[in-house]
C-alpha cells in the first residue's frame, strides 16, 4: 500500500472495552454453538469460555461481563432452534435459551469474584466448581436430565470421556472448564507480569485486580 494511502480503519481500537467485550461474546457463542450443538466440533468446548473468562479475570465492569456471558451462552444455544422447531413452541425454545445463559452469566460473574478475592490456586477451580453444580441441579430438577449437560459435546473424543465411568457425566463438564480456566489463569498471569508493579504501571486505577495470593508479589516489584 502507498504511504499517500488513508490507514485502514481498525475494527477493534486499543484499549476500547466495549468492542473487547463484544468480540469475546462473539468469540465464545460461536465456539459454543458449534461445539454443544449439531455441528458437533468438540474441540471447541474446551477452549469455548475461553473469551469471557479472559474478560472476567481482567477489568470489565460486572455488567458487561454478565451481558456479554449471557448472550454468549444464549447464541450458542441456538441449536435448540434446528432441533424442536415445529415441535415446540417458540417461548419454550427461548425460555430454555435465555434460562441457559442466565445460569451461565451467574457463574462468569461467580467465578470474578473468586478471581479478586481468593487465592490463585481457588480462583482455578472456581469456574469449574460453579458451573458443574449448577448443571447437576439444572439435571436434578429438570424433567428432561441432564441433556444439556456440557459433558455430552466429548462423546465423539473417547479419550475426554474416560473419566465418565469413574465419576460420571459431570466430571467431564468439570475437565472442560477446567481445562478453560486454567488457560485464562496463565494468560491474565502473562497480562500482570507485563504491566510489572500494579502501583507503578496503574493497573490498580484501571480496575484490574490480581488474585490475593499474588498482590504481595507485585507489591514487592516495585
Amino acid at each position: 500500500l502507498s504511504s499517500r494511502a488513508p490507514p485502514l480503519p481498525r475494527l477493534v481500537s486499543h484499549g476500547d472495552p466495549t468492542m473487547i467485550t463484544l468480540v469475546c461474546a462473539v468469540l465464545s457463542g460461536a465456539m459454543f454453538y458449534l461445539s454443544l450443538g449439531l455441528d458437533d466440533v468438540w474441540s471447541l468446548a474446551w477452549i469455548a469460555p475461553l473469551p469471557l473468562l479472559w474478560l472476567a479475570y481482567g477489568p470489565a465492569p460486572r455488567w458487561q461481563l454478565f451481558a456479554a456471558s449471557l448472550a454468549a451462552y444464549a447464541a450458542g444455544q441456538i441449536y435448540l432452534l434446528q432441533c424442536y422447531w415445529g415441535m415446540l413452541p417458540w417461548f419454550a425454545i427461548a425460555l430454555m435459551t435465555l434460562g441457559f445463559g442466565m445460569i451461565f452469566a451467574t457463574t462468569m460473574v461467580g467465578a470474578r469474584a473468586a478471581w479478586r478475592h481468593l487465592p490463585a490456586w481457588a480462583a482455578l477451580f472456581a469456574f469449574p466448581a460453579i458451573w458443574t453444580a449448577l448443571e447437576y441441579l439444572v439435571g436434578l430438577v429438570s424433567p428432561h436430565g441432564s441433556w444439556s449437560a456440557m459433558g455430552y459435546s466429548q462423546v465423539a473424543f473417547p479419550p475426554a470421556i474416560q473419566v465418565a465411568s469413574l465419576f460420571g457425566l459431570y466430571a467431564v463438564t468439570f475437565l472442560l472448564c477446567l481445562f478453560a480456566s486454567a488457560l485464562a489463569v496463565a494468560s491474565a498471569r502473562l497480562r500482570y507480569r507485563r504491566s510489572g508493579s500494579a502501583s507503578r504501571s496503574g493497573t490498580a486505577s484501571r480496575g484490574i485486580r490480581p488474585p490475593r495470593s499474588w498482590r504481595p508479589t507485585l507489591a514487592r516489584r516495585s
